[in-house]
């Protein structure tokens, strides 16, 4: 019976970091989308068709 307690206690163990690990994932999923949604939204500069421009709020979302 010990050694069952033993392996059911790890169980435990293992579903938390899993589930912590699925969080830390979906907050990072959503951090990537805003990204590629600032991304899709630049201006290009009327300098140069190769370059893009992004305001200053956008830079401070990206940190």
């Amino acid at each position: 019976m010990g050694d069952y307690r033993e392996i059911k206690k790890q169980l435990k163990q293992k579903e938390q970091k899993l589930f912590e690990a699925n969080k830390q994932t979906k907050s990072l999923d959503n951090a990537s989308k805003e990204v590629i949604q600032l991304l899709d939204k630049l201006k290009p500069m009327p300098f140069n068709k190769n370059n893009s421009q992004i305001s200053n709020e956008n830079i401070t979302k990206l940190y």
